[in-house]
């Protein structure tokens, strides 16, 4: 609501914070005063009534919360299906649930395909720094951050077990490099 009753040239109910709005060709749209609006050959349209800031607050907390709850039950749905995750911590890497595409998601720190990345792990812990480390050695200089060894560490490899994510390393095939 406070949207439009903010926006020159939108009125809600009849309601604007310009006391009206501004009428006619395109150039009219979003002129805020009178004076300009008739300067420019187009006829201002008084507000039928003041902007009642109770009725536009209500909504606008309403709005805002249905949005959250709607973006939540999305980014929620999408993490139960993706086969891209991060460590499950609320500093997780946001982003890997969204990311759909195996390699991609195993280049990304803080991300695991099915438990396999390759950095050979994920760094996970109490800040929002952990997740952003691709190297263990990066991870042990945070405090309070943990390196999780993963899987598998590179692509081809299978991850089997009904843990993966906590899975101590495998070793690589001879002669690959992890």
């Amino acid at each position: 609501r406070s949207g439009c009753t903010w926006s020159p040239g939108c009125n809600w109910d009849g309601e604007s914070h310009f006391n009206g709005w501004c009428s006619g060709s395109l150039a009219c749209v979003y002129t805020s005063s009178p004076q300009v609006c008739e300067a420019s050959g187009c006829r201002w349209i008084a507000a039928k009534k003041p902007v009642n800031a109770t009725a536009e607050r209500e909504m606008d907390i309403a709005g805002a919360r249905i949005a959250s709850q709607t973006a939540k039950a999305v980014d929620d749905a999408v993490k139960r299906i993706s086969p891209c995750q991060g460590d499950g911590g609320v500093f997780e890497n946001p982003w890997c649930k969204y990311i759909q595409l195996q390699a991609h998601c195993m280049i990304t720190p803080g991300c695991n395909f099915k438990g396999m990345s390759s950095f050979g792990g994920w760094c996970e812990g109490p800040s929002p720094l952990c997740a952003s480390q691709p190297a263990a050695f990066a991870c042990a200089a945070l405090v309070g951050c943990e390196w999780t060894p993963a899987a598998a560490t590179y692509a081809g490899r299978k991850a089997s077990g009904p843990d993966v994510a906590k899975a101590a390393p495998t070793a690589p095939a001879p002669g690959v490099a992890p």
